[in-house]
Parts: structure tokens; C-alpha cells; sequence
């Protein structure tokens, strides 16, 4: 059976999200950064006239109209992450669709001016060729069976083959190449003779939806049960259009589920703190479909970038379990320990769906030690995050009378499989320095006296690129062994 996704070059790639001519070199550097957001945000384009083009019409007593101003053109929607081989629309795709048709372009003047299907570079092209007109004739439908009359879509077709939108290299571009992009528009209305200056149009802004601790290396994101502030900042309102609602959208319950200020949504007259709380975590390995949205009346003032609710690990720390006595000349020897982590739901259970494992780095190794040498490595295979406990064993094998020095820095790193597409990501207050040291002497009557050191300590530290603040816990044991039994 033919692959999906097409692997057409780089060479045949077009000048993908060029505007039209006229648009500055600024915006379109605006518009390719903000290629990879599920929304590019407002790039509207304001006609410009020379003195004595603009002129006025006397058909209808009071009214100025514009002579061939051309539309405005408020929204580029990108719509990402399609999934492989298919082209029906996410719920993330159709509640950001519905969002804006029942928002700021809904009426007659609304009109769509090009819809465009994009696939990956892996597959067959003939095939993706397909599914590149399929992705495109499927946000058409869905636009037009929710309220837009069919003769305000254009066109809605496939891009040509190699229009990526990003690089098929790693798993993130490939999401976003797997998408459709709508281009919406709004016919100019007349301008009266007697109409007074506008005032600004009404925008909301979000702040980052993102929970305490949340690293940046992971994708947006709140805890559930537990509050999060998000800053909302609202411009230009017209009191006379009432209250602000905000709600949020994409919350099927693949995608979790929130309360805004208590309930499903809030009522605003200015900027305000709102209180985030998640009430169900995400259950798809792509979660991250939520959106906080503020509306007035039907037009829609601005939107968040996409989260989702999930539990992440951080603080670990650490008891001993016991101390190893070396019993032979090369048996091991040193502590075990026991760690223990938090989850910032306040509830263990809720990382049922991170994996976690250790980075280490050996960063001295001297005497006896020395044939390890500068090592970096990841150990273990991935521990539940949901586990109580995890048993971590810090030794060395033996030998006799060969001193030497070794120090190890250690961090913890999970994955959550809720956001499949996020990195490995340092687990917060989970670095740690060990150390292991042998010195040896001779005494008359005793003969060789050995004494091993071991020990474990909290230590902010970064290994490989992974930064973490100091784990909780200090453990150093020191025994003395006269022969090796």
C-alpha cells in the first residue's frame, strides 16, 4: 500500500507564505516566524492612497467610498499537526475554525480567499498529491457547514509539491507540514461623511498559560487541581458592548478540561489575574489542544497559545537504605539509596503518564579510577513517574591497595507522554554530586588499612545541556576495612 505524506524536495520548493506585493519585508519576516503557532496572529495590511486617488461617490447623500481599495487581509490561520494520512480536522482545528467564525468574521463581509493542503516529506508524492486536496476540501466543508455561505470560499486546493512550511528533519516540523492555511478576509466597508474618528479596536492578549514548574524546554502547560494565574490584558473596549467572556476552547476530553475563575467561563470589563485550574488531564500523546479565548458580544478579542493540563515530577530526594561492605578483593562497595519525588498536583498518581530516567557525568576520575575515564552516559531504562519510590545504588568494584578519586554528577530527566512531541526535560531539584574516594596505608600490627568513602549530595549542576537546581538529601558514609575478606 502506497505511503502517505510526500517526498518531494527542497529544490521544488516555492516562496511558501510570501504576501501579496506591496507588504513589507517586516511583516513577512513577522509571518514566517510566527509559521509554526497554530495562528500567525494579525497581520493586517492597510491600503494606502497618493493625494487625489481616493475619491468620493455621491450615489448615496452622506457616504465616501474608497476607490479600488482591495480587501484587508486580518488572518492567516495555520492549521498544524493534521494526522499522518488523514485529512480530517482535530478538534483543536475545528474549535479554532469555529472560534473565529462565529467571532470577528462572521456576516457577510467575512469571505476566505484561499485555503491550502500541506503534507510531510515522507511518503509517495502522487499519493500525498491527493491528500494535500483532501486536507484543504475538508476545512472547506467544515467552514461552510458552520456558517459560512459557499460562495465566500475560494479556491481550496493542494499546495504544490515541496511547499514545506518547515523542516521534515524532526518530529516537530513534520507536525507542522502536515497542515492547512486559510486565508481569511474582510471586504472594506463605506466610510460616511458625518461618522466620527473610530476608536481602537478592542483586543485581549493572554499571558503564557504555563504551571510553576514548567521548563522551558516543555511545551505550555498547567497542573490539575492545582490554581494558575494567566495575566489577561484587554485594549480599546466599548462599555456599551457589555462584558468581556472568557472560555476556552478544545476541551473534549482527549484534551482535559478546565474552570476560568471557577466555572467554564468568566466575565471581564478590563484586564484582570485570571485563576486556572485543570480539572482532567490530557489522555492523547498530543494533548497540548486547549485555548483561552476572550470574546465581545460575537466579535472575538484574542486567544492564548495552546496548553494542556498535565502533572510533572520535580523535587526529588533521597534516604539511605544501607551501607555496602566490600566482602571480596573486587566486590562492590559503597550506599544505596532511596529517592522519592513530588508531583506539582500535589498527587502522586497523576504522573501515571511521565517516564523518567538519570544523565550522568563523570567529571573526575583519578588513581584507580582513572580507566573509567570522562564518561557521559544515560543510564536505566524509564521509571513510572507514578511509582512511591526507586532504589539508586552508588558503588565501585574493589581493589587492593589502589587509591583514587571519582565524582559523578547526576540528573534526573522525564518525558511526558501526554506531549509526545517534548524533548527529554530536566526534572527540577534533581541534580546530585557523588563521590567516591579509596585511600589506603599501612599500619604495623594491623597491616593495610583501607578506607572507602561514599557519598551523595544535592548539588545544582548541568549534564549534557540539562540544567537542574540541587536535589534534596546529603548522604556521605566512610568505613574502614582492614583486609579484603
Amino acid at each position: 500500500m502506497p505511503r502517505t505524506e510526500s517526498a518531494a524536495g527542497p529544490e521544488a520548493r516555492p516562496d511558501v507564505g510570501r504576501p501579496p506585493p506591496g507588504r513589507s519585508d517586516r511583516v513577512l519576516a513577522l509571518q514566517r516566524a510566527a509559521g509554526n503557532r497554530a495562528v500567525s496572529g494579525l497581520l493586517q495590511r492597510t491600503p494606502r492612497y497618493e493625494d487625489g486617488e481616493r475619491e468620493r461617490s455621491r450615489s448615496a447623500p452622506g457616504v465616501a467610498v474608497r476607490s479600488e481599495p482591495g480587501p484587508v487581509v486580518p488572518h492567516r490561520v495555520h492549521l498544524h499537526d493534521f494526522a499522518p494520512g488523514s485529512d480530517a480536522p482535530r478538534p483543536r482545528h475545528t474549535g479554532l475554525l469555529s472560534a473565529l467564525l462565529t467571532g470577528e468574521h462572521a456576516g457577510s463581509r467575512a469571505r476566505v480567499t484561499s485555503i491550502s493542503g500541506h503534507t510531510d516529506a515522507v511518503g509517495e508524492e502522487p499519493v500525498n498529491r491527493d491528500l494535500r486536496d483532501r486536507r484543504a476540501r475538508a476545512v472547506a466543508s467544515f467552514m461552510a457547514a458552520n456558517g459560512m455561505a459557499q460562495d465566500r470560499i475560494g479556491p481550496a486546493a493542494g499546495a504544490p509539491a515541496g511547499a514545506y512550511l518547515a523542516d521534515n528533519e524532526t518530529p516537530l516540523g513534520r507536525a507542522t507540514n502536515r497542515a492547512a492555511i486559510v486565508e481569511l478576509a474582510a471586504d472594506p466597508q463605506p466610510e460616511r461623511d458625518d461618522e466620527p474618528p473610530r476608536a481602537p479596536r478592542a483586543r485581549a492578549g493572554f499571558g503564557r498559560v504555563r504551571g510553576a514548574y514548567t521548563s522551558n524546554r516543555h511545551r505550555d502547560r498547567i497542573p490539575p487541581r492545582v490554581m494558575t494565574p494567566v495575566e489577561l490584558d484587554v485594549t480599546g473596549l466599548d462599555p456599551a458592548r457589555g462584558a468581556v467572556t472568557v472560555a476556552v476552547i478544545g476541551d473534549a476530553g482527549a484534551n482535559g478540561s478546565v474552570t476560568i475563575d471557577g466555572g467554564p467561563r468568566a466575565e471581564v470589563h478590563g484586564p484582570e489575574r485570571l485563576e486556572i485550574v485543570g480539572l482532567t488531564q490530557g489522555m492523547r500523546r498530543d494533548a497540548a489542544g486547549l485555548r483561552l479565548v476572550a470574546y465581545q458580544g460575537t466579535g472575538l478579542l484574542g486567544m492564548s497559545d495552546p496548553f494542556s493540563v498535565s502533572a510533572v515530577p520535580h523535587s526529588m530526594d533521597m534516604t539511605l537504605e544501607r551501607v555496602v561492605r566490600p566482602r571480596t578483593t573486587d566486590s562492590e562497595w559503597g550506599v544505596i539509596v532511596r529517592h522519592r519525588w513530588q508531583s506539582d498536583s500535589g498527587v502522586l498518581a497523576d504522573l501515571d503518564r511521565i517516564r523518567w530516567r538519570e544523565e550522568l557525568q563523570n567529571v573526575t576520575a583519578t588513581g584507580r579510577f582513572f580507566f573509567i575515564g570522562w564518561v557521559g552516559v544515560e543510564q536505566g531504562a524509564d521509571v513510572r513517574g507514578d511509582d512511591a519510590g526507586v532504589i539508586d545504588t552508588i558503588t565501585v568494584e574493589g581493589q587492593r591497595e589502589i587509591d583514587g578519586r571519582i565524582v559523578t554528577h547526576q540528573v534526573m530527566k522525564y518525558r511526558d507522554l501526554r506531549n509526545d512531541g517534548d524533548a527529554w526535560t530536566p526534572i527540577r531539584g534533581s541534580g546530585y554530586r557523588m563521590e567516591h574516594v579509596q585511600r589506603s596505608a599501612f599500619l604495623l600490627g594491623t597491616g593495610m588499612l583501607h578506607e572507602l568513602t561514599a557519598g551523595k549530595t544535592g548539588q545544582a549542576l548541568n549534564v549534557h545541556g540539562l540544567d537542574s537546581s540541587a536535589g534534596g538529601g546529603q548522604i556521605v558514609e566512610t568505613q574502614l576495612v582492614s583486609a579484603f575478606d
